[in-house]
């Protein structure tokens, strides 16, 4: 009885043009000449429907009102759809794409919020945003090999993953990220252990090198890009990355990297190749960041804060920037090269904002540049050894030591000669610098712990000694104080001479 009612129903439909209707359960998936529903968890060939109507195109759909679905369409055939849409929130909508095969979606990626899109296999998913945009809080998981043609917009609340060791690439635009958008490539669990590995490539055909283009933009608030290890994003080989904001003090983007990132800048009429007017960018262990143009403008430019336990490669003729109020933490590991140098003990890391390249009276496309000065904190997590700092006359640089050792090939002042120097959780030697680059220390205010409070004693005799071809910051007064260790001998001592009184008693 139930396969004369499946071909009573389909000979209906060849007859009078209406629905196809495969049953498979109690739940229905809904097929016509321009449309598949797939409702239930229930499973869709691209190839029934190409069979059915000779045609390699139809808007795809995912649930309905009151029949939510876990369903899934097979691309076992080449396949577009004019979009890629949930009827209902609660949806989770899979598509499989075969080996060799394409699935094309033209106007949006998902649409509802609140569902979930799956999207895996050894195929390929196109995605061609032309004057479209795309994507709501739906996650959307992908876990085959996919192209971004044209514009491609991640708009409010959007959630992309990209998994499976495939790859997330763009074609002659630019990828957009449009406030509270969170790009993943790759996947790691709860403990960081690798899942899956991604790779993002954005514009990296020659077909496109001139179109200046090839960008990953964030535009509002909220943007999230993570790089999780193993994996890789690659953004402007031959042009570079750029970062848009709003006129809201948070706007812009969080970075993430525990994998691969490269940045190329050539033939671009952007002046800032790794410009972060945002938020904060953390490099753990695992993560590197290649800057790989001999651009001029190929620098790195950081708004808010960078917090650096990984490799941090700039190419020559380019160098890393910290704007006002910002925040360097240096940990464990952190290795950042300016300038195209070996290690970050030979890198130069200049403390200033403005126009373009930052360098006063430079003229770069018609426009002479100006830089102001900024005044930026510097966390030590570990012993650090760094090329040294470049300084706006008049800046103020603040370097909480931890107790952790800074070795510096000096600190320079740009167009003047004062600056501020705060050095807090100081310990005798914990600052130097090479023996020709000592500085005046009027300007220079240290400070020690007392206790496990963090009470702090401020420090007024430091002087510069010389040892083995370095100067090292010094303060005799803080070398009478006992260090913890001595004072636990030192109590001992007391309590020892205290029995021993005890005892003649």
């Amino acid at each position: 009885m139930k396969k004369l009612t499946l071909l009573c129903a389909l000979a209906t439909s060849l007859i009078g043009g209406g629905y196809v209707i495969a049953q498979e359960s109690e739940q229905l998936t809904e097929v016509t000449e321009t449309s598949i529903r797939i409702l239930g968890n229930e499973t869709y060939k691209a190839s029934d429907f190409i069979a059915l109507y000779n045609k390699t195109t139809a808007n795809l759909s995912f649930g309905k009102t009151g029949i939510p679905t876990n369903g899934t369409f097979i691309v076992d055939e080449s396949f577009s759809t004019g979009y890629l849409n949930p009827n209902a929130g609660g949806e989770t909508m899979n598509v499989e794409i075969k080996e060799g095969k394409t699935f094309t979606v033209s106007t949006r990626i998902v649409g509802a919020g609140g569902n979930v899109a799956n999207i895996y296999g050894d195929g390929t998913y196109i995605v061609d945003m032309t004057n479209n945009e795309s994507g709501t809080s739906t996650p959307l998981f992908l876990h085959a090999n996919t192209i971004f043609k044209n514009s491609a917009f991640l708009n409010t609340g959007s959630k992309v993953t990209v998994g499976g060791g495939k790859t997330l690439s763009t074609e002659k635009s630019y990828l957009r990220l449009k406030g509270n958008a969170k790009l993943t490539i790759g996947e790691v669990d709860e403990q960081g252990n690798v899942v899956s590995t991604g790779n993002l490539a954005v514009y990296t055909s020659q077909a496109y090198k001139d179109n200046n283009m090839s960008w990953l933009v964030a535009q509002g608030n909220g943007n999230v890009l993570t790089i999780n290890k193993d994996s890789t994003a690659s953004m402007g080989v031959f042009h570079g990355i750029k970062e848009e904001y709003t006129s809201t003090e948070d706007g812009g983007i969080d970075l993430t990297v525990n994998g691969t990132m490269n940045v190329g800048f050539n033939s671009c009429s952007w002046r800032k190749s790794f410009a972060f007017w945002g938020n904060n960018v953390t490099v753990g262990k695992s993560g590197i960041i290649n800057i790989t143009d001999t651009n001029a403008y190929a620098d790195m430019f950081i708004k808010r804060s960078l917090d650096n336990a990984g490799t941090i490669s700039i190419a020559t003729g380019n160098n890393l920037y910290m704007s006002d109020n910002s925040t360097l933490t240096l940990r464990e590991g952190s290795d950042i090269r300016t300038n195209g140098v070996a290690s970050q003990k030979d890198s130069v890391i200049y403390l200033q904002h403005g126009d373009y390249h930052y360098t006063d009276g430079v003229e770069k496309n018609g426009v002479t540049t100006t830089g102001t000065l900024a005044n930026v904190r510097v966390i030590l997590e570990a012993d650090q050894k760094l090329g040294g700092f470049a300084l706006r006359d008049g800046a103020t640089l603040t370097i909480d030591l931890n107790e952790n050792a800074l070795a510096l090939g000096g600190i320079t002042v740009q167009n003047g000669e004062i600056f501020y120097l705060i050095l807090d959780d100081f310990i005798n030697k914990s600052l130097s610098v090479d023996e020709d680059k000592t500085f005046s220390l009027q300007d220079v205010q240290a400070s020690y712990k007392t206790d496990d409070i963090d009470n702090y004693m401020y420090i007024d005799d430091l002087e510069w000694i010389t040892e083995n071809g370095r100067s090292y910051l010094y303060s005799a007064s803080l070398a009478a104080i006992p260090e913890p260790a001595e004072w636990a001998m030192i109590f001992g001592a007391i309590a020892l001479g205290f029995v021993a009184y005890r005892r003649r008693s």
